[in-house]
């Protein structure tokens, strides 16, 4: 929210009006998307209940920081409350329906199947509203959100308009209901107040709305170039249709010749300018050739075999580190706290990231089957297992402060770390050569490290930690 706004008592103003601005047009589409398709009237309470819950929710859930993991079944347990009330409350018995009536018909082997189709589309209504909810408590209500927010509205009813005159103009369908402009005029109403809530909290540009340099210039765009196309069409009608005869009589008589123009040219273009020599098939009964035919067949078997192979082998493997990723995701996701700061905006998908660290992970395969013969070898493998564990070395870290991170997570190992460490300070610092049972030393912690005794503090270390 504005900083000139925070504990003001036009703060309260504000997120009704804004929550008022997405009911609008919400209720708009919901209504018209379930009665263009199932003649089914909805109700405000239907919205109105869905969004009201999610907003509870998400605020209960928000507020302060909490374990994903105890978010999720509280968020599913209401999802389905709500979805399940507003549905059977407000939608059907409406209409004259239950959702038991529903629920049985749609078990029914001879259902047809618009009755799923109604789950589905009712479903896909009730998650978009929802998710404004959400959107409604965790982003704040700054001037630029609610502009987006005004614009994100007028969208909604620009296209909804369009898709009716559409249908009367293509199809001759009139869909009168929802009336748009019982829930166009709120809407606006609702927006203007916030805007004006929002600019009286501060002395910020009065003067300028920052929504319109994005859809508002493009709705403009969009409206300039309609009435812009019509005016054209109407205007110069007969002579665009006259010019439209003349190039019609010029190409049907300039269009043969100039077929057989492009063939020529494309086959000139393709053609070979060799004469390939080409030898004549062999005969059917000669048996040579058959012999040699089955003998080549043979001797190649063992490649198709290996390509066989080897192509399951890689598609078993991409399913499993596709797996690992999955579940790595999700036990990551479910152990961290939820945040009630601004949400930030990221790719869900980075692929030059991605290609770095698959680059680098074939880098590291040859180093697995290394031998290791030095103290440096030895603090690879620390770094190595340090990263795996949940620990990855910092570029700004020095090997005695590496070391002493990783042994103050993990106790039982504190000397096995410090000894590998000391083989490293020794040998580079200390420009000594390691004996060979210093280097057995090292490899014993080494080995001793990755007992599986170590497993569990390891993955509760990997799973907690950020990354950092």
């Amino acid at each position: 929210m504005h900083p000139k706004m925070k504990n003001r008592p036009g703060s309260t103003f504000v997120h009704v009006f804004g929550a008022g601005m997405d009911l609008c047009w919400i209720q708009a589409w919901v209504a018209f998307v379930l009665h263009a398709l199932f003649d089914y009237r909805v109700p405000l309470l239907f919205v109105l209940s869905i969004y009201g819950c999610g907003i509870m929710t998400n605020y209960y859930c928000y507020s302060r920081k909490r374990l994903r993991i105890q978010v999720f079944p509280v968020k599913v347990i209401l999802i389905s409350a709500t979805f399940l009330g507003a549905i059977h409350f407000f939608l059907f018995r409406y209409n004259n329906n239950s959702l038991q009536n529903q629920f049985s018909r749609m078990l029914n082997a001879h259902s047809p199947f618009m009755d799923w189709v109604l789950i589905l589309v009712v479903l896909l209504m009730a998650g978009i509203t929802w998710r404004r909810s959400t959107v409604h408590v965790l982003k704040p209500l700054s001037p630029e959100n609610v502009y987006l927010r005004l614009d994100l509205g007028i969208a909604a009813f620009f296209s909804l308009l369009v898709i009716k005159l559409m249908l009367f103009g293509r199809f001759n369908v009139i869909i009168l209901y929802p009336d748009l402009k019982y829930l166009f005029f709120p809407f606006f109403l609702f927006g203007l107040l916030t805007i004006g809530l929002m600019l009286s909290g501060g002395n910020g540009n009065r003067h300028y709305a920052a929504g319109f340099g994005r859809m508002g210039i493009i709705l403009s765009f969009g409206a300039v170039m309609f009435s812009g196309g019509l005016g054209m069409i109407f205007l110069f009608h007969s002579q665009m249709t006259a010019s439209a005869e003349i190039l019609s009589r010029i190409l049907k008589k300039a269009g043969p010749p100039l077929e057989g123009a492009i063939i020529w040219l494309g086959r000139l273009w393709w053609s070979s300018k060799r004469n390939d020599v080409r030898l004549p098939p062999p005969a059917p009964e000669d048996p040579e050739l058959y012999t040699g035919l089955v003998k080549g067949a043979t001797e190649t078997g063992w490649l198709t075999s290996i390509l066989k192979w080897g192509t399951t082998a890689l598609l078993v493997l991409t399913a499993l580190i596709l797996l690992y990723l999955l579940l790595r995701y999700l036990i990551k996701f479910l152990l961290t706290r939820t945040d009630s700061e601004k949400v930030r905006n990221s790719r869900m998908f980075d692929f030059p990231k991605w290609l770095k660290r698959f680059i680098s992970f074939v880098a590291r395969i040859p180093t697995l089957f290394k031998r290791i013969n030095s103290a440096a070898g030895l603090f690879a493998a620390l770094a190595s297992w340090g990263r795996r564990s949940g620990i990855p070395y910092r570029k700004t870290d020095t090997p005695m402060e590496y070391g002493a991170r990783l042994a103050a997570s993990f106790p039982g190992l504190k000397t096995e770390i410090e000894l590998i460490v000391h083989l490293l300070y020794k040998e580079i610092y200390g420009e000594l050569k390691l004996e060979y049972n210093q280097i057995a030393a090292g490899k014993k912690a080494r080995r001793r490290m990755a007992h599986p005794f170590f497993w569990k503090n390891r993955i509760k270390t990997w799973v907690m930690s950020n990354g950092k």
